[in-house]
């Protein structure tokens, strides 16, 4: 009893524990005495320890009050005597909710002091330095603001799991969420004025959009410490949140605006605008922010067709309205190239499967319609175009197709003429559109995939000039190539075209001869003048730029391999390609070598020798 008397002069002591549990047990014992005859002396005893409980509970709480008042200093150091105090106050529901609120306005008190000193003055010394020296860096500032916040709230709750550690009432878990909430209050006012002055100043849409995923984060982070999103504080990080997030597609929709408000047109190779590379610039930085973002990933990939939604639809649309006033080859260039950027653009970053798989589809339907232009090109400049429409509108029931004008014999062999031509140089005869195309695969796409549709025009040809009922005579000697070896022609040019780039044009220089040494082991690109040279040699007319061309490969192919049979072979045949060329150019055949035609052309043939 004296333990219990003499506190409420001095502080609450382990003393005090003793003898209120000593209380607690004599009145629960005296319960005994009513089931006998002392039931007045038990009354007496109850009443007695009753009165004395609830004295000492009552001065439990103001000392335990005034302790908590007393934590109102940034470090907060938890007494054992405290902790022990909360447990006794437990079983006073009442007292024990109003010590927590005490508790809870002290630390807030602290917390707020705390916060706007780490604002403006900084830590102990200076150091670290103050949050707002940083306010022209709004990542950097917004970022400290939170991370402070962050600290100092899983500070609090520690501080109150170790005051009611003891304590084991239900809803120990829900108080301490709810006094954190309570505590972290305090600093929502300032922490909202700063984060929206940052916002509302529009920093550009790539900081808003890091700004949007930091306060995503540190809410999804600070949720996990306080438990509940009734929190003030996670209210406050979830406003400012969306409002970032409605700022920064407000920018992308405002960019998207300025875009259709002024339709730029397309420059003369067709490539890109300055607008559209500007705003895959813009998504560029977009997607890489994201990509780097903490934010948890099912989080991330719900923002993402957002995002694209917001940039790419404006530019796709953007695309079609520049191009339409544009040829049909020079808008399918043009949009491929728009769309090969966009490809590329996403193809470095997560999420972007569907959209890629759409962007593949509308390259696809462009590259056909280019493929379709290539084919039409080359029938047309080959002499085979008007032929092979005559073939495709021809009809059995009508004259015989060697009737038809212009279908008899002499034209047919004077289109094979000029489509040898085409078959010994074909990239003489492409549409000047595929070189303004920015991928080299689109490109030998192209080339490739025309090509099979040139060899089908001339199967079809082919069918219906040896087919008895068009009326040909001897018509093996019209058409003296079959598609079979139009296609085998046709590959291996193609395997020639994917060689090294610009090696042909380093014929004429020396540069090749010269430098021969560094490439002599070489499969590939001695592969592909073998290639070349097998090729031109099957056709008889040949122009004498390919003659002149046809040497420098001999004189290269002959340096590197001498006296190799199949090289000695291919100039046999180039000797007879001459011969029936009337050897143009002054070029002649002497032996087995090529003669070149005059005195300080070509190469300098003494660095062969060395």
């Amino acid at each position: 009893m004296s333990a219990l008397h003499a506190a409420r002069d001095g502080p609450i002591t382990e003393d005090f524990f003793k003898a209120l549990g000593r209380v607690k047990h004599i009145h629960n014992d005296v319960k005994v005495l009513l089931r006998t005859n002392q039931q007045t002396a038990g009354l007496e005893i109850m009443e007695q320890m009753a009165l004395l409980q609830e004295t000492s509970y009552e001065q439990l709480y103001r000392w335990a009050q005034n302790e908590c008042r007393a934590l109102t200093q940034e470090s907060c150091d938890i007494s054992p005597v405290l902790t022990q105090a909360m447990e006794s106050l437990q079983d006073r529901p009442v007292l024990y909710k109003y010590t927590l609120d005490e508790f809870g306005t002290a630390r807030r008190c602290a917390v707020v002091r705390g916060f706007i000193d780490a604002l403006t003055r900084g830590g102990p010394g200076g150091t670290p330095r103050p949050i707002e020296i940083h306010s022209h860096d709004p990542m950097r500032y917004v970022g400290d603001m939170l991370a402070w916040l962050h600290q100092a709230t899983a500070s609090e709750k520690e501080h109150l799991e170790a005051l009611l550690k003891q304590v084991s009432m239900q809803g120990v878990e829900e108080n301490i969420q709810e006094v954190v909430g309570h505590i972290t209050e305090g600093v929502c006012r300032p922490l909202k004025v700063r984060i929206e002055q940052v916002i509302v100043a529009e920093p550009g849409a790539v900081l808003l959009y890091k700004l949007s995923n930091l306060l995503k984060f540190y809410h999804h982070t600070i949720s996990g410490i306080v438990g509940t999103s009734l929190a003030a504080l996670l209210t406050t990080i979830e406003e400012m949140h969306l409002l970032s997030k409605k700022m920064f597609f407000n920018s992308l929709s405002l960019h998207a605006s300025k875009l259709m408000d002024k339709i730029e047109l397309p420059p003369p190779d067709l490539g890109p605008t300055c607008s559209l590379n500007q705003t895959l610039s813009l998504l560029r930085e977009v997607l890489a922010s994201h990509d780097s973002s903490v934010v948890p990933l099912d989080a991330r990939q719900a923002d993402f067709a957002q995002v694209l939604s917001c940039i790419l639809d404006p530019l796709l649309q953007l695309c079609t309205v520049s191009a339409s006033n544009l040829g049909i080859a020079d808008m399918a260039t043009y949009m491929v190239n728009s769309l090969y950027m966009m490809k590329t653009t996403l193809a470095l970053f997560e999420f972007t499967d569907k959209r890629l798989e759409m962007l593949e589809f509308q390259i696809e339907a462009h590259l056909d319609t280019l493929i379709n232009d290539q084919a039409s090109y080359v029938l047309t400049r080959a002499g085979l175009s008007y032929i092979y429409n005559c073939v495709q509108q021809h009809k059995p029931e009508q004259n015989p197709l060697a009737n038809v004008p212009s279908m008899d014999s002499a034209s047919l062999k004077a289109a094979m003429v000029q489509f040898d031509r085409y078959l010994s140089a074909p990239d003489s005869l492409m549409m000047p559109q595929l070189n303004f195309l920015l991928s080299a695969t689109l490109k030998e796409q192209i080339i490739k995939q025309s090509t099979e549709l040139v060899c089908r025009a001339y199967e079809e040809l082919y069918a219906a000039v040896m087919n008895p009922s068009s009326q040909y005579k001897e018509p093996e000697t019209i058409l003296q190539r079959s598609p079979q070896q139009i296609a085998i022609t046709s590959r291996k040019q193609l395997e020639w075209a994917s060689a090294p780039p610009k090696l042909m044009s380093r014929f004429s220089s020396g540069e090749l001869v010269s430098s021969y040494p560094k490439w002599r082991s070489s499969g590939s690109s001695l592969s592909c003048l073998l290639v070349r040279l097998e090729v031109i040699v099957q056709f008889e007319n040949i122009s004498a730029v390919v003659l002149q061309e046809l040497y420098w490969i001999v004189v290269v192919v002959e340096a590197v391999i001498p006296k190799k049979e199949v090289i000695m072979t291919l100039t046999a045949k180039l000797g007879i390609v001459l011969s029936n060329n009337h050897r143009q150019e002054g070029l002649g055949i002497k032996g087995n070598q090529v003669v070149k035609p005059g005195p300080g052309s070509g190469p300098d043939m003494g660095r062969i020798k060395d």
